[in-house]
């Protein structure tokens, strides 16, 4: 049995413009002055009208930028530099040398056969400047970069919590769908729902990364990518990165948008920016998700309860080596419950190697619990 599996084999497309446009001016270096803002507007939490969407918008858009990667490639003997690709990000700190973004590893990235020559960032009030990238993961697709703090208007967005982000929630994207000339652009819609698993070769390097997104249905195309998604509150629950096409049948797919939840980039863009790499945690142990298991399979495995996590085997160097057993079920992490996949990885992910975590086990039926302390490498 297959371990890790996505729900379909899809076809998926990050939404990083790669748009085919003229080159731009370089940005001037200015003197410091303009002193940036926080965003502290919140929706009408009693009406959800225009007026209230308008209002956090205006204040909202200030935080998001469009990011130009510029690449240069020989032609005929010659180096030719142009741009590359557009895409998405947000201003997430600054102090008084630098303003500092998020945004998809994809976005700042170049393929095979280019070489990468510089960035320009442009804020939302179209001036723009030399951008610089700081660090990347591509497998985890989070990215810094960092631009000279000079005259620059903006605003720092407000990091939310996207653990409290539900299926049904209100939110709202803006970005730069199809390249700059579309920068600012808002969409909206709601949450379809969390803990999405969805596989993606976010790095090109030919290694799938299977992640937990937040699935939307407001509106993503290529130049979101990186961008902002934001709560009622104008709060920043996620960042947007890929959208399904259609399914392994050529099945058209319509709006099936994701977004890494904020939690999980922040994790990932701290232990960067702290110790210069970031991987994940590993306990050592290969599993099976009793929900997606045939009612026959489980029957072949002795499971007679619906949810938990089925330990298969237990790797003879990892973490978990004599402390977890085969052919029992995870139940819980820390006391939080894992019901399934989704939850066991997400609950997983919130630390790193070296920190010790509570595994809860019960027995194939569920019952008579036992608690063990692992730690993680």
């Amino acid at each position: 049995m297959k371990k890790f599996i996505s729900i379909l084999s899809l076809c998926l497309v990050l939404v990083c413009g790669g748009c085919s446009l003229s080159n731009f001016n370089s940005g001037s270096n200015f003197s410091k002055g303009s002193v940036p803002t926080t965003i502290t507007s919140k929706l009408d939490t009693t009406s959800e009208n225009d007026e209230s969407l308008v209002t956090t918008y205006e204040n909202c858009k200030k935080s998001v930028v469009t990011i130009l990667n510029y690449a240069s490639y020989y032609d005929r003997g010659k180096t030719v530099t142009s741009l590359y690709g557009s895409g998405s990000g947000f201003v997430y700190d600054y102090d008084d040398n630098y303003i500092y973004l998020y945004t998809n590893a994809h976005v700042v990235s170049v393929s095979k056969g280019y070489n990468q020559s510089y960035y320009e960032i442009v804020f939302y009030d179209g001036n723009r400047y030399y951008g610089n990238l700081a660090y990347s993961n591509g497998s985890e697709d989070v990215a810094i970069m960092k631009v000279s703090r000079t005259d620059q208007d903006f605003a720092k967005a407000s990091i939310g919590n996207s653990e409290n982000v539900k299926a049904g929630s209100s939110v709202f994207a803006i970005g730069s769908p199809l390249g700059l000339e579309y920068a600012n652009t808002i969409t909206s819609g709601i949450v379809s729902n969390v803990n999405i698993e969805v596989e993606a070769d976010d790095d090109n390097d030919g290694t799938k990364t299977t992640m937990y997104m937040i699935q939307i249905d407001a509106s993503l195309n290529p130049g979101n990518s990186g961008g902002p998604l934001f709560n009622k509150n104008g709060e920043v629950v996620g960042v947007n990165t890929l959208k399904i096409m259609s399914d392994s049948n050529g099945n058209d797919a319509e709006t099936f948008n994701f977004c890494i939840p904020i939690n999980h980039f922040v994790k990932v863009a701290n232990t960067l920016a702290t110790k210069g790499s970031y991987s994940r945690p590993l306990l050592g142990v290969t599993v099976i998700d009793v929900k997606k298991m045939s009612l026959s399979d489980r029957e072949n495995y002795g499971i007679t309860t619906s949810k938990g996590i089925y330990i298969e085997s237990v790797s003879s160097s990892g973490a978990s080596n004599g402390i977890l057993t085969k052919a029992t079920l995870i139940s819980k992490i820390n006391d939080v419950e894992i019901n399934n996949l989704a939850d066991f990885s997400t609950e997983l992910y919130k630390y790193l190697a070296g920190d010790s975590i509570a595994i809860t086990t019960t027995n194939l039926n569920g019952s008579n619990a036992s608690e063990h302390t692992i730690t993680l490498k």
